[in-house]
């Protein structure tokens, strides 16, 4: 199966921040959600950046276009898990 994908992407980039004091103790101060994403020594991984947004971009159930769902037939009784209790019910005379 096969699906075109066309996603915009709009991603904003900054230098990496020094390491402060408090990070080299342990403690990190994570940015906010909707901050710039940092380069990581002066470079953009764009195969990361790539199979970010291509993973939000596939669609999570494919079918193709002709495609038609079609019920499962109807199961006979006999058949499904509970079925030795209901038997167990109807044998006591409960149903």
């Amino acid at each position: 199966m096969e699906r075109d994908l066309e996603e915009t992407i709009d991603v904003t980039f900054s230098p990496q921040p020094s390491a402060t004091a408090s990070e080299s103790a342990g403690e990190i101060e994570l940015p906010p959600d909707d901050g710039p994403e940092p380069l990581i020594d002066g470079k953009i991984d764009l195969g990361a950046l790539a199979t970010e947004f291509l993973i939000l971009g596939i669609d999570l159930y494919p079918r193709k276009p002709e495609a038609k769902f079609e019920a499962p037939a109807a199961a006979d009784d006999a058949g499904h898990a509970f079925s030795a209790l209901a038997a167990l019910k109807k044998r006591d005379g409960k149903q």
